[in-house]
């Protein structure tokens, strides 16, 4: 375990993170007896957190959150706060330090938690999640430069609706892995996936491979990263 110095912040699940440049941006999440909405930044080359001063109107209380970097801009979607579900689109200006509450056009996505999103280019492709409801399968496509979501028409068979999967982007396709979405159950235990679902981001198409050898076992809430094509 690497030392770390400066203020460190609390113990917590369910946060969300945005890296940029040798900086890892963390927020919220729920710390075992409330949720939370503090800022921290770990400086990845001098392993030295602060907690940076915002202005504007920062984002309530929230876990299972998203925190999605494009150029200079984080962009936070979603989360709960043990009472209600949010879709409301934040943004923090990296150069300024502040907080944004933008009006956004478009068909705004139900709120949701556990959902994944996925940058690319000026895009944010947000997929799933759970309502407080129902688990959620739809897919929406937030434009960074209109501030506009669109949903748009998809071919080939979904994923059902899960949450606490993972979904990263390799060259034009998005690899969705894992997650629960409600069903899998026995002796009242939660039995998660293990499919991996791939979208054509060109095509708009999901496809569902079914045969792999040594797949991982079914899980959610896990983590899955991106080097080179792996």
């Amino acid at each position: 375990m690497a030392a770390t110095f400066g203020p460190t912040p609390a113990c917590r699940n369910n946060h969300t993170t945005a890296v940029h440049g040798d900086k890892i941006y963390f927020h919220g999440g729920h710390d075992g007896n409330s949720w939370l909405d503090d800022l921290y930044v770990l400086n990845t080359s001098s392993l030295v957190w602060s907690k940076p001063k915002v202005s504007g109107q920062k984002p309530s209380a929230r876990a299972c959150h998203t925190m999605s970097r494009v150029g200079r801009k984080l962009y936070m979607f979603g989360g709960y706060d043990g009472e209600k579900c949010f879709n409301d689109i934040d943004i923090l200006d990296l150069d300024t330090m502040t907080w944004i509450s933008p009006q956004v056009s478009g068909t705004i996505p139900m709120a949701r938690n556990a959902h994944t999103m996925t940058v690319l280019g000026t895009k944010l492709y947000l997929f799933g999640g759970h309502s407080g409801n129902k688990h959620l399968k739809d897919l929406h496509v937030f434009d960074t430069e209109t501030l506009s979501w669109t949903e748009p028409q998809i071919c080939g068979s979904p994923p059902k609706g899960l949450r606490g999967h993972t979904a990263n982007l390799i060259g034009n396709k998005v690899y969705l892995f894992g997650g629960y979405d409600g069903r899998g159950r026995s002796f009242k235990k939660i039995i998660p996936s293990n499919d991996l679902y791939v979208l054509n981001t060109e095509t708009m198409r999901w496809s569902h491979p079914l045969e792999f050898e040594k797949a991982p076992a079914g899980r959610q809430r896990h983590t899955a990263c991106v080097i080179g094509t792996k």
